[in-house]
């Protein structure tokens, strides 16, 4: 093995080990086309950054926008730190509801990270549950709509919502942490070593075949 493809060969393995893997932008998705009332249809694919799914609902238990459903898919490796849930223009009715007797129907977000969380007024809801989440593979989301029932009638509520879900690397090495010495911070460091020992090697094997 010539010196100079021990060289190129340390240059690849340092690389990997010392480089970051690539990463694709966060997931922006907006709610372009209504999301189904079931069937949890796939948005993406979430990576490092803030990811961010909007919508709407607009409905009651009997027709309208009531209930939005999808998917995302957090992959292997990755691992959600954070995640908030906020709501704008939210109300119980769309119109006047009469005066008999109302009942409200809170509204609700079930995703993997928060559980179960009920939507009761504008606002950031902080999803906490299961953080920091790290289970693979796709995560299904159902919102529903607030409703008022009043008397005989039923009126439709609604809100935007906003999903954020924070990804991080959790094994990503840190500035700090690549400052330190090879052997101490990575496994392959007594790998480079002995490439370098190799390569420091060969010239002196030559010099010593051919005096």
């Amino acid at each position: 093995m010539s010196r100079h493809t021990v060289s190129t060969l340390l240059a690849v393995i340092a690389a990997s080990i010392l480089l970051p893997a690539a990463h694709g932008a966060p997931l922006t998705v907006s709610e372009s086309t209504d999301f189904p009332s079931s069937g949890f249809p796939s948005q993406g694919t979430l990576d490092i950054g803030l990811n961010t799914i909007s919508g709407m609902v607009h409905g009651r238990n009997t027709d309208g926008d009531l209930t939005d459903t999808f998917s995302v898919t957090l992959p292997a490796g990755l691992s959600i730190s954070s995640a908030s849930f906020v709501v704008t223009g939210f109300a119980y009715s769309n119109t006047t509801p009469g005066t008999s007797s109302p009942r409200r129907i809170d509204g609700s977000l079930v995703d993997p990270v928060g559980g179960t969380t009920a939507i009761t007024a504008n606002g950031t809801y902080n999803l906490t549950a299961n953080l920091p989440f790290s289970s693979s593979g796709a995560m299904q989301v159902t919102i529903k709509s607030p409703y008022t029932i009043d008397g005989g009638d039923i009126w439709k509520g609604l809100y935007s919502y906003s999903l954020k879900y924070t990804v991080i690397d959790p094994n990503a090495v840190s500035p700090t942490a690549s400052a330190v010495p090879l052997p101490a911070a990575f496994p392959g460091g007594l790998m480079l070593l002995g490439l370098a020992a190799v390569a420091r090697w060969l010239p002196r094997r030559r010099n010593a075949a051919n005096p």
